[in-house]
This record gives structure tokens, sequence and C-alpha cells, in this order.
């Protein structure tokens, strides 16, 4: 479980939840984790580089942020292979009342996402940190339900709606690379998305098209199962006439992610 403050804390680096995904896979009965910044470089899916400013030094950096920020204690020297052990705090790990799960098996697949991905859009700077911290962004904001929905305006379907920009504010992402991530996560077959043109209200005024995003497919019984009940194209088109009908596309609408 991925919490919001992790995702919403743009004054981290954007490898945040990247980051709290390896504490918390790596997370030991006494809630220690043993690590070096070598490790942590390797699991997060890169390659090592000691050259000043580079992978290395952003995950230190990020770090010492992580104990700033009350999420972890350490006491030890942060350099290369050299193994510390960090305290985790519960409180930021547990259970918190807003969050995304992601699973391991999705994290490893958006660490080989260039296996997956059509080669001649690769961007070079595109990195499985920015594809996470989306991804958890988007099924952040998922409505979520407890029972079915047959179209009923009075509950909710599976999706959220987003303008780039916000992303961008929200996550401190440009939209360049939200863009591109959004198409990569799709390539993967992790979300789906429908984009919602430009519309024009009762007064002629124009409002900027939304995106909407669901799930490609749902998990059940702790992750261990696909719903094969579950159609992700019918999540979208019952998002679609949930935000017409209740007019959201013509107002800012901030999205309430309680389970109803």
């Amino acid at each position: 479980m991925i919490p919001k403050d992790i995702v919403f804390d743009i004054e981290l680096k954007k490898d945040r939840v990247m980051l709290f995904s390896y504490f918390a896979s790596k997370r030991g009965l006494d809630d220690t984790v043993g690590f070096s910044i070598d490790n942590i470089v390797d699991w997060c899916g890169y390659k090592v580089n000691y050259r000043k400013g580079k992978i290395n030094d952003r995950f230190t950096g990020l770090v010492e942020d992580f104990s700033k920020g009350g999420y972890i204690t350490f006491d030890g020297l942060l350099s290369r292979n050299n193994y510390i052990e960090a305290k985790l705090n519960i409180v930021k790990f547990d259970i918190p009342s807003q969050f995304a799960i992601v699973y391991l098996d999705e994290i490893q697949k958006l660490k080989d996402f260039e296996q997956y991905t059509d080669v001649k859009n690769k961007n070079n700077k595109m990195n499985v940190s920015i594809l996470l911290l989306l991804l958890s962004y988007l099924r952040l904001n998922m409505l979520r339900r407890q029972k079915d929905y047959f179209g009923d305006k009075s509950n909710k379907p599976e999706f959220c709606f987003r303008l780039y920009k916000d992303i961008e504010n929200d996550i401190s992402i440009s939209s360049r690379y939200i863009s591109r991530a959004i198409d990569i996560l799709e390539e993967l077959n992790l979300i789906v998305t429908r984009t919602i043109p430009r519309t024009k209200d009762e007064n002629d005024n124009w409002h900027t098209g939304v995106t909407l995003f669901a799930n490609r497919y749902k998990r059940i019984d702790g992750g261990k199962s696909i719903d094969m009940e579950y159609d992700c194209k019918q999540e979208l088109q019952w998002g679609y006439e949930y935000i017409t009908e209740k007019k959201y596309l013509s107002k800012k609408f901030i999205q309430d992610t309680e389970v109803i």
C-alpha cells in the first residue's frame, strides 16, 4: 500500500514512491530494513553510478530526506555498499486512511518497461520512478465501491478523471512526461484511458476536456486472482455517464476516494 502522503509530498524527489516501496517490501518482522545505497539503486531498477549528482547521490539524498521526514531512522554512514539498519516509522507505513495498491509484479513490469513498449517511442529520460509515481497517483484517485454498479448515478464507477495540468501540479511531473508515461502505462496493460473533448455549456462557455482513467484489470482475493467479470471499457463508459450526468465537466471537481 502506497499512502497518499508520500504520493503528494512534492518536496521529495520523484523517486519517493519507489524508495517507499523498497522499504515496505524489505520490511522485517521487527520493522527494520538492512540496506545499502547500492542495494536500493539496484532494486529500483537502476545501474549504480558513483559520479557526482548521479543516481547514487540522488538516492542518498532521498534516504536522508526520508529520515528528516520521519519515515525512517538510522545510524551509520550512507556510502556505496555500506550496509546499515533503518527502523521504519510504522505510523507512516501501516494502513493509511487513503492509499494506492501497486503489486510487486507490477513494479517489476514497470522496471522492465523498455522490454514491453514500442522502441520507436522510447524516451531515454523516462524511468520507472515516474511511471510508479503516476500509477500510484491514478490508483489513489480512482473511486472505489463495495457493491455492483449498473449505471445508477447515485453510485460510482471505478475510475478517475483529471487534466494533465492538474496531475502536474499534484505530483510535480511535467505534462510532457505525464503524457508519455500514460502511453507507457497503457502499453503495459496497467490502465486504460478515454479522452473527453472540449465541451460548451448552456452559456456557450468552453471547458477544457479531461482524460478518464481506469485499471486495465481488477485483482481480487488479496491480489491473488483476476476478476473475470471486470470490464475496463464498461467502467470508462459508466465514468463518462457519471461525470456528464453530474455536470462535472463544467466545474472543478475534487474526487472523494473513500470506499462507499
